[in-house]
């Protein structure tokens, strides 16, 4: 939901880099009239953590058309939310100026899991957030809802037809082992005891469980076909119709799916050669495996194994621009907006769960740690590699987790910081500023919060005089008024070897990286495009051609530079400084105001 200037900046940002409404956020022109959102209401009500609609802009740039009454407008919305669902949803408004025009901010707060679902009063349809819209719920999806108003125990629950013949030999004796290393209690127990304790059997041992049967069962899908998860590899190019280029089905147990699914990601990635600072070049995924294998583990250990699923699998999603990872089911015990923030642990299936952390995949490695640090080790791996965070959505019926492929960095840039003094103690912030420096960014502490918020000025401060303390950065000015930037010793460095160009045909070289979507070379631009003295735009940043290229149609702000180069939006604000400073392009606006435009110098 958005409270703050802060959040509503960067959900207008990314609504413009998306181009679509987004899972939990809505928009409506609402310039004609006040529309009927009954449906959007009744599904932000049976979401987790509910969700906003936004009055007063449209698509497809996400731009404020105003409203004409807005007080009307919120009082018939709220009629909506009372009369026209069951039960009655409530919502909060806010008042936004976006572009000089108002507009209304509706946040949807979500039921209380015992009162959902929320219906619609005059057809008694029950609808949810997928993707970007409301859909309709189906008969087996209003019983997954409504049996979470208890917790989950299906995973406890015994297969028919099945016994402790169908358990794999050397999954059960490995478990075994394994139980017994790890419990004073169970360490000269029987495995039929052990099997009976850890619920991989039923009670009285004839049946196996659920649980059992898909972590340690020879071949789970003979009984449940949807303890399985299929994978998608998504061309870049779909104008020849090709639709998926491959698309696999992974079974088995537990384990051996989890296996297979990450050799299989890890395999459809780019591997790149990267330079530490001892001078050694090593192959790097571009997706951190640490990551990739713990979020696919989440999503085979966490997802809904009741009745109601049957027939829906685990699905993950290689696309050009992002892995996603979905299950069936939603979390239980916290919110998406919680996850990974601290060692919470709460299990949708606490049997399972609790089996997973004995079990070893072929490769010898725990299916999961069970110690509640996974997410906060995948934030840390993605980091690590320079990459954006990844986004969790819970709808109550999926939960998907997104990673998105591009680097916060490009390879020339992390080369650099892994040389950079003290760089294994910067943070993520200090490492994106300290970029951001190298390419030519001088920053405020307004400037930082405008541009990474929402953080205070004594986070800020912190975090750049932390870069002044290593002798990385310079601070300049007094007060209100000052300003840093990278210190002369860091500059000097810039002309090093630090920035052999890895592209090349030198020595160093880099395998398998492929340009920026839709570069350009520098040959193709205008020669009016360049400055008097002749100036290679190629030499003077990386991604300067493919923004110069971008500016020839007219003037762009830096989201929209994004969004037309394919670059991400840092890659575009780290590019356009030096572009500026060389004459190539002109600003109008402040530097770091997410208003302001550029444009080729005349």
């Amino acid at each position: 939901m958005i409270q703050d200037e802060s959040q509503l900046a960067e959900v207008l940002t990314l609504l413009r880099q998306e181009g679509s409404d987004l899972w939990d956020i809505e928009v409506k022109r609402a310039a004609g009239g006040v529309p009927d959102v009954k449906e959007t209401l009744c599904a932000f009500a049976n979401m987790p953590e509910g969700g906003t609609i936004l009055f007063g802009l449209e698509e497809p740039n996400f731009s404020a058309v105003g409203l004409s009454d807005p007080a009307t407008l919120q009082q018939k919305i709220a009629s909506q939310a009372r009369q026209a669902v069951q039960p009655e949803v409530s919502v909060e408004f806010r008042r936004a100026i976006v572009d000089g025009k108002t507009i209304i901010i509706t946040n949807v707060h979500p039921l209380p899991s015992h009162r959902r679902p929320c219906v619609i009063r005059s057809t008694g349809r029950a609808y949810l957030r997928f993707a970007d819209g409301d859909y309709q719920l189906s008969d087996a999806e209003i019983q997954q809802i409504l049996t979470r108003r208890e917790r989950p125990r299906h995973d406890g629950n015994p297969v028919d037809e099945t016994s402790e013949r169908d358990l794999d030999p050397d999954l059960k004796a490995r478990f075994t082992d394994a139980v017994r290393s790890s419990s004073r209690r169970l360490a000269d127990a029987s495995v039929e005891d052990i099997l009976r304790f850890k619920r991989i059997v039923e009670p009285d041992g004839a049946r196996l469980t659920v649980a059992g049967l898909y972590a340690l069962g020879r071949y789970p899908q003979q009984f449940l076909p949807s303890l399985s998860l299929t994978a998608v590899l998504k061309p870049g190019d779909e104008s020849a119709g090709i639709r998926n280029a491959d698309r696999r089905s992974f079974d088995g147990p537990l384990p051996v799916i989890l296996e297979d699914a990450v050799d299989w990601v890890l395999r459809n990635v780019r591997t790149s050669v990267r330079f530490g600072p001892d001078g050694h070049g090593r192959d790097v995924s571009e997706l951190p495996a640490v990551a990739v294998r713990e979020l696919v583990s989440n999503a085979l250990v966490h997802r809904d194994l009741s009745l109601h699923t049957s027939g829906k699998d685990v699905q993950l999603t290689l696309d050009t621009d992002r892995l996603v990872i979905s299950n069936p089911g939603g979390l239980w015990g916290l919110t998406a907006g919680q996850l990974g923030q601290g060692n919470e642990k709460s299990a949708v299936n606490e049997f399972l769960y609790e089996i997973a952390q004995h079990v070893r995949t072929p490769q010898g490695v725990r299916v999961i740690e069970g110690e509640g640090g996974g997410l906060q080790e995948v934030r840390k791996a993605l980091r690590h590699a320079g990459m954006a965070e990844p986004r969790f959505y819970d709808n109550g019926v999926r939960f998907t987790a997104l990673v998105p492929r591009h680097s916060l960095f490009d390879e020339h840039d992390l080369e650099w910081l892994a040389g950079v003094t003290h760089h294994e103690r910067l943070d993520d912030l200090q490492r994106q500023l300290l970029v951001a420096m190298r390419h030519g960014q001088q920053w405020t502490n307004q400037q930082v919060r405008q541009e990474f918020g929402p953080l205070d000025s004594t986070q800020v401060r912190s975090a750049l005089q932390g870069l002044v303390g290593f002798g990385l950065a310079e601070a300049h000015g007094e007060r209100g008024g000052t300003h840093y930037g990278i210190s002369p010793h860091e500059s000097a460095a810039l002309k090093g070897p630090s920035q052999i160009d890895l592209f090349s045909d030198s020595e160093y070289s880099v395998a398998d990286v492929e340009d920026p979507p839709n570069a350009t070379s520098a040959e193709d631009l205008h020669p009016t495009h360049s400055p008097s003295d002749g100036t290679d735009v190629s030499t003077v940043t990386r991604h300067g051609p493919a923004v110069m290229a971008a500016l020839a149609g007219g003037e762009l702000s830096a989201p929209a530079l994004s969004r037309r180069t394919g670059l991400t939006l840092q890659q575009v604000r780290y590019a356009l400084n030096p572009l500026t400073n060389a004459g190539f392009i002109t600003r109008d606006g402040g530097q770091g105001n997410r208003n302001t435009v550029y444009r080729l110098r005349q």
